[in-house]
């Protein structure tokens, strides 16, 4: 299968969590992800190696570690590593993105084939099989339904954060910790009360570092940095 040539990308994302780093940094690590997406297998990693580093960077070796100080800071880390190998978390949500509309697009095609097929049948007077539902047995009781528990409603999602929170309730799936119903109404009124920049930051940094919710005070963002970034919620 070819590699996919591009993936999405959102400015106010990329600035949100790169601010601190100075222009050399700036620049190699955005080199790093582009060398990520066209060569690494999963598109979204890159081997815990100085040397790979250097050629993705495009600097001497020599360099590669104070770039590497600032991008991987202990506060604000970029990259998340996992065995041999450094991750970044927006290249990989945008990989699995990607590769679910294939596998939908592929799945459509062939429904799509299908149909025709079986139309063509039908017009040559052939005739195509149709699936019935198993009758239940006469002396087998119906199951009762079970009365559904009315859910409070989520607070109501401003435009600007519609896009933002989609993504968010992906990544939580990523990792696989949906957030149920309660837990979600929770985090919304957190989010939204921190407002519209403030409250997308933090999303976009819990989905930037792999965290599973997202931290607005400093002396939790050291917690959840020091702790491999998963903050429980």
């Amino acid at each position: 299968m070819n590699r996919a040539p591009a993936y999405q990308h959102y400015p106010d994302k990329a600035m949100s969590g790169t601010q601190h780093l100075s222009p050399e940094a700036f620049k190699a690590y955005w080199l790093m992800l582009w060398w990520m997406w066209l060569h690494s297998p999963d598109y979204c990693s890159i081997p815990d190696d100085p040397k790979v580093w250097a050629i993705a960077m495009q600097v001497p070796v020599e360099q590669v570690t104070i770039l590497m100080d600032e991008i991987r800071n202990e506060y604000m880390p970029l990259l998340r590593k996992k065995g041999k190998k450094l991750f970044q978390m927006g290249l990989k949500k945008e990989s699995v993105k990607q590769r679910e509309w294939r596998e939908k697009s592929s799945a459509g095609g062939r429904s799509s084939a299908k149909a025709r097929k079986d139309k063509a049948l039908e017009g040559k007077g052939g005739c195509k099989l149709v699936g019935t539902k198993a009758q239940p047995k006469s002396n087998t009781p119906s199951p009762s339904p079970t009365p559904a528990i009315p859910k409070k409603e989520l607070p109501k999602i401003p435009d600007w954060l519609g896009e933002t929170w989609s993504d968010f309730l992906s990544h939580r799936k990523q990792l696989r910790k949906p957030m149920t119903h309660e837990a979600q109404k929770r985090m919304l009124a957190r989010v939204l009360k921190e407002g519209n920049s403030r409250g997308r930051r933090g999303l976009d940094m819990a989905m930037e570092r792999g965290w599973q919710a997202p931290v607005w005070d400093h002396k939790e963002l050291q917690t959840a940095s020091r702790s491999g970034g998963f903050v429980q919620r």
